[in-house]
C-alpha cells in the first residue's frame, strides 16, 4: 500500500483497492504501477492514463504513454512527441519533445533533435538543447557532455567548467 491505495490483479487484469480492501476501480487494466502522490499509472490496449486515490481516470487512457506525476505535472506521450498535462489533463507544456524527465526541482530534462537541455514548469527552455548528454543536478551543477567532452553547468546554463576532458 502507498498512500492508502495498492493495486491487486484478479483474472489478468488490474484493479485498485484501499486498505479495507474495498475496490476503487473494476479490474480493467492491463497494467498497473505501483501507487503514488498523485496517482497510479494505468494502461489498457497499450494505451495509459492516471487514476486518482478515490479510483477516478481523471487522466484518461488516451496517450502512448505516461510518467510518473511529479510537482504536478505528468509527461505524456503521444504520436512520438512528449509534453506535459496538470492532474486534469490540462495540456500545460505542448507535444514538441521528442524525449523529457519527469520534473525535479523545477526543471525537466528534455531532448530535441538528439541535443539535451532543461524546461522549467512552463515549458520554457531554461537550458538550450545544445547538449550530447546532459544529467540533473546535483549540487547545483549537471555534467554535461558536449563535442564528446565532459563539463559541468548551472542552474542558468553557464558553463562552470568548461567542457574539455575526456568523455568515457
Amino acid at each position: 500500500f502507498s498512500e492508502g491505495v495498492a493495486k491487486v490483479k484478479k483474472n489478468g487484469k488490474y484493479g485498485l483497492i484501499n486498505e479495507d480492501g474495498k475496490g476503487l476501480t473494476s479490474y480493467k487494466y492491463d497494467w498497473a504501477d505501483s501507487h503514488r502522490k498523485g496517482g497510479t499509472r494505468v494502461g489498457v490496449n497499450e494505451k495509459y492514463g492516471l487514476v486518482n486515490d478515490q479510483g477516478k481516470e481523471i487522466i484518461p487512457l488516451k496517450y502512448d504513454w505516461i510518467g510518473k506525476p511529479s510537482e504536478g505535472l505528468t509527461k505524456v506521450r503521444l504520436d512520438n512527441k512528449t509534453g506535459f498535462v496538470d492532474l486534469n489533463n490540462k495540456l500545460v507544456i505542448d507535444f514538441k519533445f521528442d524525449y523529457a524527465d519527469d520534473f525535479k526541482n523545477g526543471l525537466a530534462r528534455v531532448k530535441i533533435d538528439k541535443k539535451w537541455g532543461f524546461i522549467n514548469r512552463e515549458g520554457r527552455l531554461i537550458i538550450q538543447p545544445e547538449y550530447q548528454k546532459l544529467r540533473n543536478f546535483y549540487d547545483e551543477r549537471a555534467l554535461v557532455v558536449k563535442d564528446k567532452k565532459v563539463g559541468y553547468i548551472n542552474r542558468i546554463g553557464e558553463e562552470i567548467i568548461k567542457p574539455q576532458f575526456r568523455y568515457g
